[in-house]
């Protein structure tokens, strides 16, 4: 086997899937080749619909087919540019490298526009993507069983070079058993994911068609472990269903289909196709019958399911995709135009066709080299966040110093005017005690001196009185030492 079959594979959306198993099997390696993008495929470049399906009235319910390497209309370019003011709020939620435009705007349209709710439908994607993958996935797993089951299989490509992938849940009623729910929702997963990775090219191929068998089920009900499956589709793998061909459901389904077709939306109604039966023309609007199984309609072989038999890597049972009305001339591009568009660099290196490499003078990448370049660029980045984080440690240190010498000073301003005015209150106090003392002692001098006042009156008038009452017995005296001589001097004649 060739050395470079075994080498690592960094596929259409960035992301690098090392050494899977059956690169190491030369006739599972020329599968696996098949399995990948056609040479026409490169020259495909869907138009109108097959790129943006307008609403009439509300944009944000528009059906975006294409997000990648295209231009986008004012309105949503509007919707990133705000969108990547809601992302870099949240440095801390880091995007993986091969993130772009095209991958937010699938998410900004799975919430019609409601940006906020968007942004956290990205976050929960990575944390489901993280925890998801890699999976690695080996021949003799159980996964690998249920793969080759014919449950859940690629097989071929519609006429705009689409995936198509066979679900036909009566084989996991079959093998409920035996295939354990985490298993089946695992293999279906990395099938889904294999096809982003492997079989599209950004700008020209993004969605996938899925063919639904419910032959030999009673054509209600899918099987418990697909629910989880189906959320997954919904919710991770955004905008990459293009149709669903659905054949064997219950006729009085049919019927309630009918109904609710006339009250849902266009767009959403156009995207799933209910067959009558494997005759029924409306699949043939969309996928070559040498591209489809004999047991589907089509005119391709039927694949042999179970153990001993291959599904995976995918067939390509067909290099005819066109329908019988298409000319290939009509609808791809010379040879020549497509190296000019790449030459004015209308397609990205990532995303040009591997077999005009030469031609196209794409530079061939090492891998190992470029890991070690990524290596490098991932230890600068975390250096440069752990320089701005300690920057920021630092300057909320200084502010937290800063702020703190304010409490500290407002806190000793406070202490002072504190103090000023207990002061200004001792003083005032001392001064209202000293003003009362001195009324009090002047009130007690006033006093002192008007009962010395009046003592003294007291004494004047008892001294008066004293003098009066001496005068009055010297008077007396007199007068009784005169009338004690008159009365001698009358004795005495």
């Amino acid at each position: 086997m060739k050395e470079e079959s075994t080498k690592e594979y960094k596929t259409q959306y960035g992301e690098i899937i090392v050494d899977p198993f059956f690169i190491k099997d030369p006739e599972l390696y020329e599968i696996f080749q098949k399995s990948l993008p056609p040479r026409e495929a490169y020259y495909f470049f869907p138009k109108d619909k097959d790129v943006i399906e307008l609403h009439k009235k509300k944009p944000q319910k528009n059906v975006r087919r294409i997000f990648i390497n295209v231009p986008y209309l004012e309105y949503e370019q509007k919707w990133l540019d705000e969108y990547k003011k809601i992302i870099d709020k949240h440095p801390e939620n880091k995007l993986p490298d091969f993130w772009n435009d095209g991958l937010n705007l699938t998410f900004i349209y799975s919430t019609e526009c409601k940006l906020e709710k968007s942004y956290q439908r990205m976050l929960d994607y990575f944390a489901w993507y993280k925890k998801s993958f890699p999976l690695n996935i080996q021949p003799k797993d159980k996964c690998m069983q249920i793969l080759n089951s014919g449950f859940l299989y690629i097989h071929g490509r519609d006429h705009q070079f689409r995936p198509i992938l066979i679900c036909q849940p009566y084989i996991l009623q079959k093998n409920k058993k035996e295939f354990a729910p985490n298993d089946i929702y695992n293999a279906s997963i990395f099938l889904c994911q294999y096809m982003i990775n492997y079989m599209m090219i950004p700008g020209q191929i993004e969605n996938w068609i899925i063919f639904v068998n419910l032959a030999g089920t009673d054509g209600v009900t899918l099987p418990g472990s697909m629910t989880k499956l189906v959320k997954a589709l919904s919710d991770y793998f955004v905008s990459r269903l293009y149709k669903c061909f659905v054949l064997g459901l219950h006729p009085f389904l049919i019927f309630i289909y009918t109904i609710v077709c006339k009250i849902v939306e266009t767009v959403t109604v156009e995207k799933v196709i209910i067959l009558k039966n494997k005759e029924d023309p409306k699949k043939n609007l969309y996928i070559n019958e040498d591209n489809l199984e004999k047991r589907f309609g089509g005119e391709a072989i039927d694949l042999d399911y179970g153990e001993d038999n291959s599904l995976f890597p995918p067939r390509m049972p067909s290099d005819n995709f066109f329908l019988e009305n298409e000319n290939a001339k009509d609808i791809l591009i010379t040879e020549e135009e497509y190296i000019e568009k790449f030459n004015s660099g209308k397609i990205p290196q990532r995303s040009a066709s591997p077999y005009l490499s030469d031609k196209l003078k794409i530079e061939k990448i090492d891998i190992k080299e470029e890991k070690e370049i990524k290596e490098k660029e991932e230890i600068k980045e975390e250096n440069e966040i752990k320089e701005e984080k300690e920057e920021k440690e630092e300057i909320k240190e200084e502010n937290e110093i800063k702020e703190e010498k304010e409490v500290k000073e407002e806190i000793k301003e406070e202490n002072e005017i504190k103090e000023e005015k207990e002061v200004k209150e001792e003083i005032k106090e001392e001064n209202e005690i000293k003003e009362e003392k001195e009324v009090k002692e002047e009130k007690e001098e006033i006093k002192e001196e008007k009962d010395n006042k009046e003592e003294k009156e007291e004494k004047e008038k008892t001294e008066e009185k004293e003098k009066i009452e001496e005068k009055t017995e010297i008077k007396e005296e007199k007068a009784e030492e005169k009338d004690k001589t008159e009365t001698q001097e009358n004795i005495d004649n």
